[in-house]
């Protein structure tokens, strides 16, 4: 099964790069293809789209969780970019993926605003145990797809 991870996040602005740091985290762990959106998340649909996943899952900083909460989210029936910290809403990239993959799953961790509104390239103690959860979580979905 082909799986692949799109990380959205600026990483010089704080806790915002948390998905960013989970991804290098799956990249080197190997099993998924990892695409690094950054501000621009719809940059990669084409490169996904070549490469043909079975899954998708897209992974982002989000407002509204509980600092350093790690969900799986529905965000088809949420309000437009309701959860995105980023210009596109997070549904209108999922709809662009369904064109070609059928498994789009959205994988948010929470952060508070403060930790991301000024440039800064580290991430908060709270968010580096989020990634860890966030690790923890892909790999028993992993399982799960088995």
């Amino acid at each position: 099964m082909k799986k692949a991870l799109l990380t959205i996040g600026n990483t010089f602005r704080g806790d915002d790069g948390v998905g960013y740091a989970l991804g290098e985290e799956i990249s080197a762990r190997g099993g998924w293809e990892v695409f690094h959106g950054e501000d621009c998340p719809e940059n990669q649909v084409n490169l996904l789209r070549k490469y043909m996943p079975d899954i998708v899952v897209i992974v982002d900083a989000v407002l509204g969780l509980d600092e350093g909460d790690v969900q799986f989210l529905d965000v088809a029936n949420e309000e437009m970019g309701m959860f995105s910290t980023h210009t596109i809403p997070v549904q209108y990239l999922i709809q662009f993926i369904h064109d070609f993959c059928e498994s789009v799953v959205f994988l948010g961790i929470g952060v508070k605003y403060e930790n991301m509104i000024a440039i800064n390239p580290q991430l908060s103690d709270a968010a580096k145990d989020s990634v860890s959860r966030a690790v923890d979580m892909l790999r028993q979905f992993e399982e799960m797809l088995v």
